[in-house]
């Protein structure tokens, strides 16, 4: 997903929503052997996904977008 520019459907921009007014951010988290992948919708609807450091994903959880 790196580097694509996927937009979400109705029904996913509507449950995304949702959860945001809720106080939720979806994230998916796929662990890796050396890096914790990481992707999640910006406020401004874009996908973001990176590679995070072990150190770098719990700053993460700390601090969430």
């Amino acid at each position: 997903m790196a580097g694509n520019s996927q937009k979400l459907n109705e029904g996913e921009l509507a449950l995304y929503t949702m959860q945001l007014s809720a106080g939720y951010v979806p994230v998916g988290v796929d662990l890796a052997a050396r890096v914790f992948q990481v992707c999640y919708l910006t406020d401004k609807q874009k996908i973001k996904n990176k590679a995070l450091s072990r150190e770098a994903f719990l700053d993460f959880l700390n601090n969430p977008p």
